[in-house]
């Protein structure tokens, strides 16, 4: 009798979670009902894969377009990430170019780098919206565990930046649990940090750095870590992965250190925190 209580009160529990589940999709889709037509800034990261996700659901998938910024700064899994979403939707996916190398004020790598390609970055978006004659633009920016601007939305020229996440009050560690809810447990990944950040403030962006983190990067994804970040400064790299990985890797860093050597690393160093 004690183990058909604890399967009734599993079962229970497992019900009121999916209850709970539905009924934040369905505030999130609410909260896009309200618009039209609308294009997703799409990161290749969890949240905005969710607002997409859930716009196609709200409008249909003829009022929804998905957006990825082409930059120098990126892994190259945000596009493949976005396209296959878009793909799996059956949407648009627009990837307009932003030239953040011809802007010398984001190459000083000062702290108004971050700035200044946000602004490029919008200006590729808000164009390739105008393009489709959409006026709202939907982003992945969600409600975080202090709480952040329960507005939502914003103005980017004549076009809206609304935040869906943040309308809906879905905060960011409840968004894993509803992709899998949904049935898209492969979008479940965090959002990749642009290569910029790999390299020092105040050390100079160079195409030449960007190739080399980008090369060191793929060499280690390739061993079989998801999650990897090649820092730099003065010619030295800083490796993390994910912290349960940290071992894994310290197996291997004899093949590591001597990869990276290989390509111009002077010192190499395994974050042990991850």
């Amino acid at each position: 009798m004690v183990c058909k209580i604890r399967r009734l009160r599993g079962k229970g529990t497992s019900l009121l979670r999916s209850i709970s589940m539905q009924e934040k999709v369905q505030r999130l889709c609410e909260v896009i009902k309200k618009y039209d037509r609308v294009a997703v800034c799409l990161s290749g990261g969890s949240e905005s894969s969710l607002v997409a996700i859930a716009a196609v659901k709200a409008l249909g998938r003829e009022n929804v377009v998905g957006v990825t910024v082409n930059t120098s700064f990126l892994t190259g899994e945000e596009l493949d990430q976005s396209a296959k979403l878009c793909r799996l939707l059956g949407i648009e996916h627009m990837a307009p170019r932003a030239f953040l190398l011809n802007d010398d004020r984001i190459l000083k790598n000062d702290e108004k780098r971050c700035y200044y390609c946000k602004q490029s970055i919008a200006k590729a978006v808000w164009e390739a919206a105008r393009e489709k004659r959409i006026r709202v633009l939907l982003d992945g920016s969600s409600v975080q565990e202090d709480g952040i601007d329960a507005a939502g939305e914003r103005k980017l020229r004549d076009t809206i930046v609304v935040s869906p996440l943040i309308k809906a009050d879905i905060h960011k560690k409840e968004i894993a649990e509803m992709l899998k809810f949904l049935g898209m447990r492969q979008f479940v990944r965090p959002e990749n940090a642009c290569l910029a950040t790999r390299i020092a403030l105040g050390e100079p962006i160079t195409v030449k750095k960007l190739r080399w983190i980008r090369a060191a990067e793929n060499y280690i994804r390739n061993l079989g870590f998801d999650l990897v970040r090649v820092r730099v400064q003065d010619g030295d790299a800083r490796v993390e992965v994910e912290k349960e990985l940290v071992p894994k890797l310290m197996e291997m860093s004899e093949d590591v250190i001597q990869e990276l050597m290989g390509m111009g690393y002077k010192n190499l160093e395994i974050d042990p925190q991850g």
